[in-house]
């Protein structure tokens, strides 16, 4: 099963497999989020990918709505190893890369209810 994540992580699935249950949501622990995905709706771009110790997000900000938006990084075993508060009104973030190690990341823009997903390569 664990290599089906892996697989489904690369082919642009949003979803995990044999994810416990868990009451508090501590950065480093697998999680399943079942929103609604608005990536193939909306643009949502990352550059430059591969990244070196940064990286531009970009959406069109009213494809997310105004409110408690949250930017995931997973890591290509699905653990979250960064989160950030972000404002979606301006449709842009400048993401630090500086801290996370060669490799693929999925990254996932959280706000009330829905999901834009993007992957990104990070290459020192």
């Amino acid at each position: 099963m664990e290599a089906m994540g892996i697989l489904n992580f690369f082919y642009g699935y949003n979803y995990f497999f044999d994810v416990p249950d868990i009451e508090a949501e501590p950065c480093g622990e697998r999680k399943e989020e079942n929103l609604p995905n608005i990536s193939t709706l909306y643009p949502f771009n990352a550059s430059p990918n591969p990244a070196g110790v940064y990286s531009s997000l970009s959406w069109i900000p009213f494809s997310m709505p105004t409110g408690n938006t949250v930017l995931h990084i997973y890591d290509v075993t699905g653990v979250e190893v960064q989160r950030h508060e972000i404002n979606t009104k301006t449709g842009q973030y400048l993401l630090d890369t500086s801290q996370l190690v060669n490799g693929l990341y999925l990254i996932q823009l959280h706000t009330n209810g829905k999901l834009l997903q993007k992957k990104l390569n990070v290459l020192h």
